[in-house]
């Protein structure tokens, strides 16, 4: 309570009811302090986590992987009071993006940065959030990067309380640095694991088959490009733990196209089979198809899925078709992404699409509705207008882009659909 209460006499001046000034003593009571210096200090971290955000960015400031944004809050909270800066300090270390093999630029701050963790060893148990880039040496490896590889390993190795782990790039030689095995020995409280990766080989295989967490329920695959197997997630099946979440990009730079096919609806089908019981979460980008049409994921044959997240243009079955693949089940949650940024920067909803949506909407109130909660069906990106460079006949189709979705709204409110759209980003 500090040492103010003992030496100052803290007045207030008020009012009372016949309006003569008064002078209240605040030396004693409940209200000598402000209200949220009564709470206690688990509840204050929590006001002030959401003043952090995060990013994963080759910012100047690595190893936090907080946003500029993020550090000023905090440095604002640890020079209002001794109390708000120990308890706020822990959030510093909440979120954390490390080189392995630090570049030049930032050996020296992560060799300060580990010197302080020596020095204070209970901060590593305040890091949740970790993003880990591993050195892209395609088969070769500098001898000399041992002592920086030493440093960031030892890093790693002290952060206890790990729940989200990042691993980007291809992994090391098992003789150098056994990135699964040290892992498992270190955080066992992880919760979700991404494997990301930019360009050469990441071993699917390795990591899945390396790891074994009694807590991990979330898995997620982006841009695995593999050289020498045409499906880089049938290892899967492997996997340890039963699975709740499961989220796969095929691709995230529009320069490396993957070849139609590289991975197909069917064939990730066949990769969550074994979990069907547990998954509740899925979300598949966007998939080069060669015959969408007849590739259909069928997410009635998970009883637990309660949410999934396609690509719209990757879902061109038959209405009746998609209606029951995808409802026919446990599904509450349908979200369509129409729009591949990323990809090539166009929309995916055009003019031809709209009958389309207005059948498959009547298909899916034709389906019994699992629970008495509403099935929701979100657009993401639709856009505005009619991307017409991609969709010719859009020039003379006879209704915008606008009144179409509000006329597959009023469909679905007839048959007891949720239906909502975000326009998003406009096409190129």
């Amino acid at each position: 309570m500090g040492w103010w209460p003992q030496r100052l006499r803290q007045t207030h001046l008020g009012a009372s009811l016949d309006k003569k000034l008064t002078i209240i003593d605040l030396r004693h009571g409940p209200w000598m302090l402000a209200p949220i210096l009564q709470l206690p200090d688990e509840i204050l971290s929590q006001i002030f986590s959401y003043l952090v955000t995060k990013e994963n960015t080759w910012a100047e400031w690595m190893p936090c992987g907080l946003t500029r944004s993020a550090r000023r809050n905090l440095t604002a909270l640890r020079l209002c009071c001794r109390r708000f800066s120990r308890v706020s300090h822990g959030l510093l270390y909440d979120s954390l993006d490390l080189f392995l093999v630090p570049h030049r630029l930032h050996f020296l701050r992560s060799s300060r940065f580990y010197h302080s963790l020596e020095g204070h060893p209970e901060c590593s148990k305040y890091c949740k959030d970790l993003y880990l880039r591993l050195p892209f040496h395609y088969g070769k490896f500098d001898p000399e990067t041992i002592p920086k590889l030493s440093v960031a390993g030892s890093i790693v190795c002290s952060l206890l309380n790990v729940e989200s782990l990042v691993i980007d790039g291809p992994l090391l030689d098992e003789k150098v640095w056994d990135l699964p095995s040290r892992i498992s020995e270190c955080m066992p409280r992880l919760r979700r694991i991404t494997l990301r990766h930019a360009g050469g080989d990441l071993d699917v295989a390795r990591i899945i088959e390396g790891f074994n967490f009694p807590m991990l329920k979330s898995l997620m695959v982006c841009d695995v490009r593999e050289r020498h197997r045409r499906d880089p997630l049938k290892e899967i099946d492997k996997w340890p733990r039963a699975l709740e979440q499961f989220y796969y990009e095929p691709k995230t730079e529009a320069y490396a196209d993957p070849p139609k096919d590289f991975i197909k609806f069917e064939s990730i089908h066949r990769i969550l089979l074994p979990f069907k019981k547990s998954l509740r979460r899925i979300e598949i980008n966007w998939l080069e198809l060669s015959n969408g049409k007849t590739d259909v994921f069928y997410a009635c044959t998970f009883p637990n899925l309660d949410y999934l997240r396609l690509i719209e243009e990757n879902v061109c079955w038959e209405p009746e078709i998609a209606a029951r693949a995808l409802f026919g089940g446990s599904l509450r949650t349908l979200v369509l992404d129409c729009y591949l940024g990323h990809t090539y920067g166009w929309a995916t909803l055009g003019p031809h699409r709209i009958r389309w949506w207005e059948q498959f909407l009547r298909e899916v109130g034709k389906i019994p509705a699992p629970s008495s909660a509403r099935r929701e069906i979100r657009l993401e990106n639709t856009g505005s207008t009619w991307y017409c460079l991609r969709f010719h006949e859009a020039s003379n189709f006879m209704r915008t882009l606008l009144e179409c979705l509000g006329d597959i709204s009023k469909i679905a409110e007839e048959v007891g659909i949720d239906f909502s759209y975000k326009l998003g980003m406009e096409a190129y």
